[in-house]
């Protein structure tokens, strides 16, 4: 099967620690890799003996992110929300991002927050399947090429198109006519991503005048 393409997911930077990436055994469900996880975020507190991850993780470090096929969810805050991710994903490749620091900035979103954040590699097309609209932009509907991976309500927080400059909230302008107007400028660029997180908070609009816009991106 497939690995994660490491090239176009970026690992968060904390702030100094060192991160390291754990490969799961295919087919082994969360209840038998041996490890027991607590507290928020998840933190390794107990390797069994007989785990398959002996000697690759350590106790009391912090699990900031899993990564999947096309697919990155980081910011992780919640042990129960982790292993479900865990057991979907028993027979796809996956791999952990830890550290011993439990501080973490996902670069691509630029600032601390108390909930995941979702990274799907977008396909090289005009074809993206979905539409955005508002300040930030939010996903207003999904086509069928994006069912069940996005969803209507979600707030898109970043997009990072490789030999651009990143797009986020942090970085102003972030509208839905310019989201827009990057990705319909980029569609045979391949390695785009796209960062959502669930639900919408309201914001004062940074680098623009337009207070509502409305794109159809599908």
């Amino acid at each position: 099967m497939k690995a994660p393409n490491h090239e176009i997911i970026a690992v968060a930077t904390l702030e100094g620690s060192p991160t390291y990436v754990v490969d799961l055994p295919l087919e082994v469900p969360p209840e038998m890799l041996g490890v027991t996880l607590s507290g928020s975020p998840p933190t390794i507190a107990q390797v069994d003996l007989k785990s398959p991850l002996q000697g690759k993780v350590q106790i009391g470090h912090y699990i900031h992110a899993v990564k999947l096929v096309n697919m990155e969810i980081s910011n992780l805050v919640n042990c129960n929300h982790l292993t479900e991710v865990l057991r979907v994903n028993t027979n796809y490749p996956r791999q952990l991002v830890i550290s011993p620091s439990i501080s973490y900035i996902d670069p691509m979103v630029g600032k601390r927050a108390n909930h995941p954040f979702f990274k799907y590699q977008l396909p090289a097309s005009a074809q993206v399947g979905f539409a955005i609209k508002g300040f930030p932009p939010i996903i207003s509907s999904v086509t069928d090429a994006m069912q069940g991976r996005l969803f209507p309500g979600q707030t898109v927080e970043a997009l990072h198109i490789p030999g651009r400059p990143l797009m986020n909230l942090q970085a102003g302008g972030f509208t839905s006519t310019n989201v827009y107007t990057a990705l319909s400028e980029t569609s045979g660029v391949q390695g785009r991503q796209l960062v959502v997180r669930d639900g919408h908070k309201k914001q004062k609009q940074v680098g623009s005048n337009a207070a509502l816009d409305d794109c159809i991106i599908s």
